[in-house]
């Protein structure tokens, strides 16, 4: 159990922890430091419950915050409010079942909640004891229709798992390898996929393993999106094999000399879910009109390379049922994989 010392440490773990047990014990309470053991020895078995301890004269707020004066007290806390206190004798079966019940309905429900991690925001949707990570960069419309697009991948699959979208604030500078000139617009594309990468392997997934949102040793990753989001995600399996899948839809693969690349370079997932809705390259733009070209050379050269994958059509034009296809790629890919 962690010890933490001051008010500032005790809210920001609330804040970024669904689910908390905080126990506080008094100075000198020879009953305090037993049944901190004892609460200690029961949490071992809840490792999705965060759970801390303290003093409380190593923090006078701590008393007025929690309405606390004595010790032994613990606290159980959902999304920062209180949903269980026990003060000097704490009955631990107690203490057990309300924890028991708690855990139980968290298995059984999607639970949405929102972290930051570094300077972005992430939305996490978690059911169950999830055996999928599902990773997934957003703009601000993916987040609007981000509930349906989860709520289509929950009919699809039987699968538990947990996805993860963040938040990419410059689409057109973080989700691409190398620089381009503007094709729609007057905005260029930039270089910062590398960047992007980077701060999913090294940031995002020890972070979400620190949280136990992740574990490495028993999760499958998969990394998906759309559009440039979906072209990220396809370029980042040529970078990396964690990826277990890939669903790159409706991706951008129309982008300046990727097609070369693909020819050259051999993806490390070995499952790959492209789609492209069947007008999207029925436009004036000469540089998107190719992508119809590109996304079936694409799908050819997965199959040369012996990679699982499907190339799906769907009715439309590019800004069409978002979420519902980007939840068709990622149920695919779960259904493939387990």
């Amino acid at each position: 159990m962690e010890h933490l010392t001051n008010i500032k440490d005790i809210e920001q773990t609330l804040a970024e922890n669904r689910l908390c047990l905080f126990f506080i014990k008094a100075p000198d309470c020879g009953v305090c430091n037993v049944m901190l053991d004892r609460v200690g020895q029961l949490v071992e078995s809840y490792p999705s419950l965060c759970s801390f301890y303290t003093d409380i004269r190593e923090e006078p707020l701590i008393a007025g915050r929690f309405l606390v004066y004595s010790g032994p007290t613990v606290l159980l806390l959902m999304e920062g409010k209180e949903i269980y206190r026990a003060s000097q004798f704490i009955n631990l079966e107690e203490l057990e079942q309300k924890i028991n019940h708690v855990t139980n309905d968290e298995m059984d429900e999607m639970k949405k909640y929102s972290i930051q991690i570094e300077d972005r925001k992430c939305v996490v949707y978690k059911v169950g004891q999830p055996e999928l990570l599902l990773i997934q960069p957003i703009d601000n419309h993916d987040l609007e229709v981000l509930d349906n697009e989860v709520a289509i991948i929950e009919l699809q699959t039987m699968k538990p798992f947990v996805l993860v979208a963040f938040e990419v604030k410059d689409w057109f500078g973080e989700l691409t390898p190398w620089a381009a000139p503007a094709v729609f617009g007057n905005t260029p594309f930039g270089d910062g996929a590398e960047h992007t990468l980077s701060f999913v392997k090294d940031v995002l997934l020890p972070e979400l393993q620190k949280r136990q949102i992740y574990d490495e040793d028993t999760m499958k990753c998969i990394i998906g999106g759309y559009s440039l989001a979906g072209f990220f995600a396809l370029w980042s399996c040529y970078q990396t094999p964690m990826f277990q899948g890939v669903a790159a839809v409706s991706p951008s693969v129309w982008y300046l000399d990727w097609m070369e690349y693909a020819e050259n370079h051999k993806p490390m997932s070995p499952f790959i879910y492209l789609s492209l809705g069947d007008k999207e390259e029925r436009t004036r733009n000469p540089m998107m009109a190719r992508v119809g070209k590109c996304i079936r050379r694409q799908h050819e050269l997965l199959i040369s390379q012996g990679i699982n994958t499907v190339l799906e059509w769907n009715k439309g034009n590019h800004f069409q049922q978002t979420d519902e296809r980007t939840a068709n790629g990622f149920a695919w890919l779960m259904n493939q994989i387990l």
